[in-house]
């Protein structure tokens, strides 16, 4: 007999969307991993993104990327790197124009790198995969790419579509997908001139990892024409520049000469120190990568040992090309930290494939990496004692204190590790190697973090040198208020609004990233102090190199000059290193000590003055800014 369902019934049958249950064992831990890296990416490049104005490059990037989505002008700066500019003005075609939106392309690039490891995991496995994702999320010198408005988180992006691309090529070669390939290696090469450089790097790489396996000689005029019909296309802005393709080729390979290869060596030892400092996370894996590729291939996943190979060669070829030609930017050090990356990414899923969780779970694994922590943080603390140089009047408590250390702590805590690693039922070196990864990770993760911070003086960044200083942000936006009270009524066809009156002249050599945050002074002027021509009107603000401050002004004597830092300096010990001393601070304790604290406070012996500009105000004007009590200076 038949049974015909009510409505009530066929709904107690169909549960709708709200009411299901949502079956969370179906949750992996591979999936949860991928969720983190992608949160934890988000956290370090999001916090505190607009903090820091805009750096010189950047200015003119945003610059261009406005001229070019209101239909204006570009320099001829632009066509070095066509499509960061050209992403540039699609974000601010559908934002407006801000900081914080030239800082949106970089760190949705970000997010995409992130994303392009996840079809590696075929050829790299999943756990280097997922490993490399939150290697990538943590690196200091990859979050410092995704929050500048520049060409080097386009690269990475860019680098890691190409080999997505090329490998998924190699296996299964077709005509659509050479194109496609093609069409990634343009926009590699439109990233700007350190394209030219990572695409080799790149594609010599998928190969390596690909193996036997090759392109058809009939794919070469795909790859062509997906590679042509990028670069034509994106270098022209849609056919709407028709002398773009050439511009660009002139343009980008003349910076590739002069910016990098007719300088090559000059600072090589940057990218090492930044390798060092900052990615000392990613050297420890990758040597943990190439022990398991050379001593241990049977325990890395199925397939993945030549691939493993090819990415460890990348990382030596990158570091080197990176040191030679780099050059000491943030763009040129991700020639090396990519390959890097990706290499951690293999010793990350190694080690932490060949730990046994059920035991650390229990408690028996945990014990024993709390006690490693201890021990390591007990012999830190012995070795910054040691570093120490008491005066003679404490000596005997520096002596008793030392004695404390090491027999009632470090003794201890050692003995202990030792007891608990007999006690194990797998080999303590992998849950050593975790906990010596954890403090590693927590100092990656608090370096990454920092560089957003402005309440805090960090002269040793490597990552921050040249850029632009809080204190430039901080007046303009005073130049601005003070432009508003005084000029509010003043309104014409070009200020509309009112409140932008000033006449202001900034210094050809120095002009960015001023000219963008003035952008809406109509009165704005940009001269060279060669031929200071500037105007009938006396200027109200000149902003200038102070040695270029008397011919800007002339027999103008009526305004107040300040100084204020304008990019953060280069420290002596890494414009000149001093090779002995290092060499032999590596048994010194007491060079020990500084190092381990420089990893964390960066704070260098000798700071270097910064580069300064000069805010140069008419007296009037001076007097509201600094006070009834400014004394006018002739300069």
């Amino acid at each position: 007999m038949l049974h015909r369902l009510t409505v009530f019934d066929q709904a107690d049958a169909a549960p709708g969307a709200l009411d299901r249950r949502l079956d969370l064992s179906a949750l992996s831990w591979e999936g949860v991993g991928w969720v983190a890296a992608a949160l934890l990416a988000a956290l370090v490049r999001l916090i505190q993104l607009t903090t820091w104005p805009l750096g010189a490059e950047e200015a003119r990037i945003a610059t261009d990327g406005l001229a070019l989505a209101t239909g204006g002008t570009v320099s001829d700066n632009a066509w070095t790197h066509p499509l960061v500019v050209e992403a540039e003005a699609l974000a601010m075609f559908l934002f407006g124009p801000s900081d914080g939106v030239a800082r949106l392309v970089p760190v949705l690039a970000g997010f995409g790198a992130i994303a392009l490891l996840w079809p590696l995991r075929r050829w790299v496995g999943r756990g280097a995969a997922l490993g490399a994702a939150v290697l990538l999320a943590l690196s200091p010198t990859m979050v410092f790419t995704a929050r500048q408005a520049g060409a080097g988180s386009l690269l990475v992006a860019g680098s890691l579509l190409v080999l997505v691309l090329l490998l998924h090529h190699l296996s299964q070669p077709t005509t659509l997908s050479a194109v496609a390939t093609g069409a990634a290696a343009g926009l590699l090469l439109l990233t700007g001139p350190l394209g030219w450089v990572a695409l080799p790097l790149t594609a010599g790489a998928g190969i390596a990892m690909a193996g036997g396996r090759r392109a058809r000689p009939r794919d070469l005029s795909g790859l062509a024409v997906g590679l042509l019909l990028v670069l034509i296309t994106l270098s022209t802005a849609l056919f709407t520049r028709p002398g773009g393709f050439s511009e660009f080729l002139s343009a980008s390979l003349g910076a590739l000469w002069r910016e990098h290869l007719a300088n090559a060596g000059t600072q090589w030892w940057m990218t090492p120190l930044v390798l060092v400092v900052d990615e000392f996370l990613l050297l420890v894996l990758a040597v943990v990568a190439g022990w398991q590729v050379l001593v241990n291939p049977e325990r890395l996943p199925f397939g993945t040992a030549r691939p493993a190979r090819a990415i460890l060669g990348w990382a030596v070829v990158g570091t080197v090309v990176a040191t030679i030609v780099g050059g000491a930017a943030a763009a040129g050090y991700s020639l090396a930290v990519l390959p890097l990356v990706l290499a951690g990414g293999v010793g990350l899923g190694a080690l932490v494939g060949g730990i046994d969780w059920t035991e650390v779970w229990t408690g028996r694994g945990l014990a024993f990496v709390v006690a490693v922590f201890l021990t390591f943080a007990a012999l830190l603390s012995t070795f910054n004692t040691l570093g120490s140089t008491p005066a003679t009047s404490a000596r005997f408590a520096w002596l008793l204190t030392l004695a404390i250390l090491i027999l009632l702590v470090l003794v201890p805590l050692l003995l202990a590790t030792v007891w608990l690693a007999r006690r194990l039922d797998q080999p303590a070196t992998g849950l050593v190697g975790l906990a010596v990864l954890l403090v590693l990770g927590a100092v990656t993760l608090h370096t990454g973090v920092m560089l957003g911070a402005t309440n805090v003086n960090r002269p040793g960044e490597p990552l921050l040198i040249g850029s632009t200083t809080p204190a430039v942000g901080r007046w303009i936006a005073r130049i601005e208020t003070l432009s508003a009270d005084l000029t509010t009524f003043t309104q014409n066809a070009q200020d509309p609004t009112g409140g932008h009156a000033f006449t202001i002249v900034l210094d050809e050599e120095i002009a960015q990233p001023f000219a963008w945050y003035l952008r809406d002074f109509p009165n704005l002027r940009v001269v060279n102090a060669d031929e200071p021509a500037t105007g009938t009107t006396p200027p109200d603000v000149v902003i200038a190199l102070p040695e270029h401050v008397p011919a800007l002004l002339g027999a103008q004597d009526d305004y107040v000059p300040r100084p204020y830092a304008l990019t953060v300096p280069t420290p002596p010990s890494f414009a000149q290193p001093d090779w002995g001393a290092l060499l032999a601070g590596l048994t010194d304790p007491a060079q020990i000590r500084h190092f381990t604290e420089f990893l964390l406070d960066r704070q260098v012996s000798v700071p270097a003055e910064p580069r300064a500009f000069a805010l140069v105000l008419r007296a009037d004007h001076a007097e509201r800014v600094y006070g009834p009590t400014t004394e006018t200076k002739t300069p």
